[in-house]
């Protein structure tokens, strides 16, 4: 019984997974690049590029793992936990290379932004099996 909750609990963190990724895939590279000049500026007015490493490492750290204990409570097969947490791993590598070039200065290019979508684009396909998986289990 206690799985079911969790299966609930797990379909509710994939629809937010998959709303952040079809969000984030539809977000143009201007738009981008002017929330890149935000989140500039506040570091450097804050003085905090080591706090914004941390604090970037633990939300990209912190959700993944809490969704995949999240996944393995609801009994999600054992492959496909596997599986989905190296594709969790390669996307907050990701996201934490693309932050720390961009505060070393580096321009947010479009090959960037590019590979950002590829990422959301897998990210997509993932939560629509976990969502099919905890629908319909084996």
């Amino acid at each position: 019984m206690e799985h079911l909750f969790f299966s609930k609990v797990a379909m509710v963190f994939t629809f937010g997974f998959f709303g952040l990724n079809v969000h984030q895939f539809f977000t143009s590279y201007k738009h981008i690049l002017v929330k890149i000049g935000d989140f500039k500026e506040l570091v450097e007015e804050t003085g905090g590029e080591s706090d914004a490493s941390l604090i970037g490492l633990l939300i990209y750290s912190l959700v993944p793992i809490i969704f995949l204990v999240i996944l393995s409570k609801a009994n999600f097969f054992e492959v496909g936990l596997y599986i989905f947490s190296v594709k969790l791993l390669l996307s907050v590598w990701l996201s934490l290379w693309i932050q720390k070039k961009i505060l070393n200065g580096v321009d947010y290019s479009r090959k960037f932004h590019y590979i950002a979508k590829c990422d959301n684009i897998l990210n997509l396909l993932f939560s629509l099996v976990v969502g099919y998986y905890l629908v319909f289990p084996f």
